[in-house]
């Protein structure tokens, strides 16, 4: 009964050696992937490489921190549907070839590109507090600032940071 135990505990030893290496090996192959969406870290690295200025790349890395691109995410997450909806008044059509699906990699992009035109527009500044928003409470009308912002992009497909 010992040897069969021994035996038992060798086997499983083997297979998780055997599920940890294939584990690696696939988490390399969906890296590799070229349409596959980007890892948080990636977000937020891109995000921070937006700002080009030195003296701003602390309270980019702040604020990314505090959440500002979840809190940009989630509220593009929110007004997807209605933006998608046809009583939107937006091409169905041009939304999808700007934005495609949630969560993929092209509707990522299109997050980025968001966050870079609220940028150019000062839309992060905060007057009254000198600092920098995060877009975590609503009530100030980020939700809004950052769908007209989808929806002029959307109907600008062109826009390019200068």
């Amino acid at each position: 009964m010992a040897s069969t135990i021994e035996e038992l505990r060798a086997t499983v030893l083997d297979l998780k050696t055997k599920l940890a290496e294939a584990e690696k090996e696939l988490a390399q192959m969906e890296l590799a992937r070229p349409d596959r969406p980007f890892l948080d870290t990636e977000m937020e690295a891109m995000v921070i490489a937006l700002e080009t200025r030195t003296a701003y790349k602390w309270h980019w890395k702040k604020v990314i921190k505090d959440g500002l691109l979840e809190n940009v995410t989630n509220i593009l997450e929110e007004c997807y549907y209605y933006l998608i909806d046809a009583d939107s008044g937006l091409d169905i059509v041009a939304v999808k070839a700007e934005t495609g699906e949630m969560g993929s990699r092209q509707w990522q992009l299109f997050v980025l590109k968001v966050i870079q035109y609220l940028r150019s527009q000062g839309s992060f500044h905060n007057e009254r507090t000198w600092d920098f928003d995060t877009f975590e409470d609503t009530a100030g009308g980020c939700d809004e600032v950052t769908q007209d912002a989808a929806i002029y992009l959307i109907e600008h497909p062109e826009w390019q940071a200068k």
